[in-house]
């Protein structure tokens, strides 16, 4: 395999992960934040009326 296959498929791997880090950095603000998550994932209204159910903290 040529040194062009393997240096898109480096750069494939190297996007993918920087976007799934950035990725899990934001969404893991929706769990202390709550409220946020209607303005972080409109689509998912359409399935129920309440996309994001509260824990109690104990």
């Amino acid at each position: 395999m040529s040194i062009k296959y393997w240096s898109q498929v480096g750069i494939g791997l190297l996007v993918l992960g920087f976007s799934t880090l950035v990725s899990w950095y934001e969404g893991s603000a929706l769990l202390d934040h709550a409220w946020e998550w209607r303005y972080s994932a409109p689509f998912s209204g359409g399935s129920t009326s309440e996309a994001v159910t509260t824990r109690n903290k104990e």
